[in-house]
């Protein structure tokens, strides 16, 4: 009876390690499986990776060729600016000299500057009107 059971016992453990054999390879093939996805998944971020980070480069060159153009937008603004007020000033020094002279400004003596070709009419005409008496 002792050798039965010592065989009955050794065809269990057989049996056993022959399932224990089977959900090893089992499991051996899940983690291939997840390793070649793991892998998959890893190569897709580096692509994603090396993408972003190219787009990102041209936003940046993007940007500071923008940034260069408006930069230099804002200095011609600002000299047109200067000329402008420069312009003002001296139109608001003309008035003040009309205004202030005691002759009449029609018997001023006509400048001597040439003009080679007449000019379009202006968009903007200034009309000066002799102060009342």
């Amino acid at each position: 009876m002792g050798s039965r059971r010592k065989d009955t016992l050794i065809a269990e453990k057989d049996a056993e390690i022959q399932a224990l054999r089977i959900l090893l390879e089992a499991h051996r093939a899940q983690a291939v499986g997840a390793n070649s996805r793991l892998a998959m998944a890893l190569d897709t971020i580096d692509a994603v990776q090396a993408l972003h980070a190219s787009e990102l480069s041209a936003e940046i060159r993007d940007k500071e060729r923008l940034h260069d153009t408006l930069m230099r937008y804002l200095d011609i603004v600002k000299v047109a600016e200067i000329e402008r007020d420069d312009l003002r000033d001296a139109v608001i020094q003309l008035a003040e000299k009309i205004e202030s002279s005691t002759d009449d400004f029609t018997a001023w003596a006509h400048s001597r500057i040439k003009i080679p070709r007449l000019l379009g009419a202006s968009r903007h005409s200034l009309t000066i009107q002799p102060r009342p008496p």
